[in-house]
């Protein structure tokens, strides 16, 4: 059986960069950080989950997409020649692993105000992204990568529709650790099978959830169609549905999905999951909260570096297929 969804699906609009131009100095990493736990307010759109937060970019109001799939924060680069015209542009030429095909420019951010936090003195990737606004149906000025997601302890709710940074130590409380978290230099991932090289990217901006054939995930029998839309500004998709099954990280994190089956390799942990969880994250660590489950019956997270095998594991018994509301 095959349905198709009218409504553009964001697949990711992660921009995976390693800039080879700039210097051997990290001009990407914020210096100036919020002094204490500093909260913003996040906005989503229904039809595809989309985290937004609204923001000020050196004074100038902007929207920002949360991305944790993001290595950079990027914004487009009309907006910036459009309401930042002093800005200098520099050039990038990417090296390494990039899904970008535009050649990117680069520019140095004084200030970003999002809600009660501030962070500055940090440089931003430009691209011209007019593409998203059509994607996610609603104006985005912007991605908020990993760079500054990842520069304090932070969380991701989107049940309560906020963002915390510089959080203390006290917020690992409830959330239990995954195992085998990377970020620097990538999007937030987590490796599910170092012999095979397979990891799994954590993607706030990403609509659905997609697991590619090499994890023999069961599959209800049903295939959709839908339009879809990369960083790059285009796609079409033909996925097949799989059951609801548990995916675990290790001995206590774990979390359950309806993943989208794909051909291509496209590992990703998107907003229809996430939304059921809170999200920690910090340095080289990542948390889960189940908002299902009674706080005290949650374990307060510990040390995440350890070389104990995470585990993805399908139902014992077929789920019923996916509806179209479960997809949308």
């Amino acid at each position: 059986m095959e349905r198709n969804l009218a409504a553009v699906a964001v697949l990711s609009a992660a921009f995976m960069f390693s800039p080879a131009c700039v210097s051997a100095k990290d001009t990407f990493s914020p210096s100036k950080l919020p002094a204490s736990e500093s909260k913003a307010s996040l906005s989503a759109n229904a039809g595809n989950n989309m985290p937004l937060l609204r923001g000020e970019l050196d004074g100038v109001p902007c929207t920002l997409l949360f991305d944790t799939g993001a290595t950079h924060t990027t914004f487009d680069i009309n907006f910036i020649k459009e309401n930042l015209p002093g800005c200098t542009l520099q050039k990038v030429y990417l090296a390494g692993v990039t899904n970008v095909e535009q050649l990117p420019s680069l520019t140095h951010a004084g200030t970003l105000k999002m809600g009660e936090a501030e962070f500055g003195d940090f440089d931003i990737m430009l691209l011209d992204m007019g593409h998203l606004a059509s994607s996610v149906g609603a104006k985005v000025d912007g991605v908020l990568g990993m760079n500054i997601i990842g520069a304090t302890r932070s969380t991701l709710s989107l049940t309560d529709g906020t963002v915390a940074f510089n959080l203390p130590k006290e917020a690992r409380k409830g959330f239990k650790p995954a195992r085998r978290v990377k970020w620097i230099e990538d999007p937030l991932t987590i490796t599910l099978s170092p012999e095979k090289g397979s990891d799994l990217i954590i993607d706030s901006a990403s609509t659905w959830t997609f697991l590619d054939h090499s994890y023999e995930w069961p599959l209800s029998g049903e295939e959709i169609a839908f339009g879809a839309r990369d960083i790059n500004g285009r796609g079409e998709m033909r996925p097949k549905c799989g059951n609801e099954g548990e995916m675990r990280f290790g001995s206590s994190a774990k979390v359950t999905i309806k993943p989208l089956i794909v051909e291509e390799p496209l590992n990703r942990l998107g907003a229809d999951t996430l939304k059921r969880y809170d999200l920690l994250i910090e340095p080289q660590a990542v948390g889960f909260k189940d908002r299902s489950v009674a706080p005290e019956a949650q374990p307060e997270m510990e040390n995440t570096q350890t070389p104990e095998n995470p585990v993805a594991s399908a139902p014992e018994t077929p789920a019923p297929p996916a509806t179209t509301e479960a997809a949308q």
